[in-house]
């Protein structure tokens, strides 16, 4: 009987120290969050990712705006298509009754790809 209670005890114990250390081991989900491919690739020269998306200038004037070093006009009530690397800020160019010069207006990113975005 003490034999059985001791193997028994062993397993229980062993079986907790397996079930602990697989919780704390991080799975392949959580250590994908940390990946930095990105800045890795960026480093190495690699291609910038491009996102192709619209600018529609609702408000009564022209706008002017500056992503990165290039500077575009969008006409009052028209559209204009862009390509920009992800990571470019569009900022406006001249003050106006809406927006301080200077403004970050948005930052290039996957999620605009063949979305519009809207000044008012």
């Amino acid at each position: 009987m003490t034999f059985s209670n001791s193997i028994r005890t062993f397993a229980t114990s062993t079986l907790a120290a397996a079930t602990l250390t697989m919780m704390l081991l991080p799975t392949p989900a959580q250590a994908s969050i940390f990946s930095h491919k990105k800045a890795a690739d960026a480093s190495l020269g690699g291609t910038a990712q491009t996102v192709s998306f619209n600018v529609a200038n609702r408000s009564g004037a022209d706008i002017e705006l500056r992503a990165g070093d290039q500077v575009m006009t969008v006409a009052k009530g028209q559209t204009l298509p862009v390509k920009l690397a992800v990571g470019t800020r569009i900022t406006t160019t001249t003050a106006s009754d809406k927006r301080e010069a200077g403004s970050i207006i948005c930052e290039v990113s996957n999620t605009l790809k063949g979305n519009t975005v809207v000044l008012n």
